[in-house]
């Protein structure tokens, strides 16, 4: 029976395989590859502050002692030296410096360079050479807004605002396709007049930049021949948070009517307006302050708008159809 077996093809075949894995089992080339790892240091991965005072790992149950030795003076109290011993020694675990089981750290000095290192000398040997390169970025695009004022904004209203509504599309060489939607929403109560407060909010979405919400509030005292005001506002981007500064605008403005003084002409009068304004930002965050290489750089950009509007129920709506280019480029290439 087992030499009629033997006979059969496909037995020698399975016999081959199993002789050939058997003798590639016997060889084992794995111990020619050298391992990549190799030894790590105990000291590092045992370290043990002064201040333990958990003697027992209530998970596993393994012992830690700490032996303080000396103190290093110092000017902030000086660095402490302890002896720490650790139970529960794993397979393959290597002994310290002062045994298994059992470390004693020195602490070690770290430094971390930002930009240039702190004894960077400046001299020829030190040399830092920057040269930038990049290609021009342009951005085209058509949009357009609707605008409108709502009640009107004469001296004779309490109440008044404006409306707008804004979009656009446009291609950039460098983020590609983006889409822009804006909404801005504008109110004023009070007298022309005399005291009044505004309220400015607006929303836009860009594709690109994320969402960004702006908001502004201010009051103004008009009167017949001046006029001041002052706003305060702040924002938030939906990719970058809150702006964390608040932008402070103010302005006073006086008018002088001044008559003409041809002969012919005297009752027609010309206006003189003498203004003058300014305005801060307080931040209660500000980025931290690195080194930078200025670039100078060149650009063009150009807008065409068209804008036609009518007068419809209280409503004077303004339709603006635009469309706009820019170009900027590096003024000097491996400079």
């Amino acid at each position: 029976m087992l030499i009629k077996i033997r006979k059969f093809r496909s037995v020698k075949i399975v016999a081959l395989i199993l002789a050939v894995q058997m003798f590639l089992t016997a060889i084992d080339f794995n111990p020619v590859f050298g391992q990549g790892g190799g030894p790590t240091q105990p000291e590092v991965q045992s370290f043990e502050p002064i201040q333990t005072n958990q003697m027992v790992d209530l998970f596993t149950g393994d012992f830690t002692y700490n032996v303080p030795l000396f103190n290093i003076p110092g000017p902030d109290g000086g660095y402490p030296i302890n002896l720490a011993y650790h139970s529960g020694v794993q397979m393959e675990q290597e002994a310290s410096w002062v045994g298994l089981g059992w470390n004693i750290n020195v602490g070690t000095i770290t430094r971390q360079v930002r930009n240039l290192p702190d004894d960077f000398g400046g001299s020829t040997e030190d040399a830092v050479i920057i040269k930038t390169d990049m290609r021009p970025n342009w951005t085209v695009g058509v949009g357009a807004s609707l605008s409108s004022e709502i009640f009107g904004l004469d001296a004779g209203s309490m109440f008044g605002g404006t409306l707008g509504l804004s979009g656009a599309i446009y291609y950039n060489n460098y983020r590609g396709v983006g889409y822009k939607l804006g909404v801005d929403l504008g109110l004023r109560v009070g007298p022309k007049n005399g005291f009044s407060g505004d309220l400015g909010f607006d929303l836009s979405l860009d594709s690109q930049e994320g969402a960004n919400a702006d908001l502004t509030l201010g009051v103004s005292y008009g009167a017949d021949n001046y006029s001041s005001n002052l706003s305060v506002g702040t924002g938030f981007n939906s990719r970058t948070g809150w702006k964390q500064d608040l932008n402070i605008q103010a302005g006073i403005s006086e008018n002088h009517d001044i008559a003409n003084k041809r002969e012919n002409d005297r009752q027609k009068k010309s206006k003189s307006v003498n203004s003058a304004g300014g305005g801060s930002s307080i931040s209660f965050a500000s980025p931290s302050v690195s080194m930078s290489v200025p670039h100078q750089m060149r650009g063009v950009n150009g807008r065409l708008t068209f804008g036609t509007g009518i007068n419809l129920l209280g409503l004077h709506p303004k339709f603006k159809p635009s469309v706009y280019f820019n170009i900027s480029k590096l003024k000097d290439r491996n400079k």
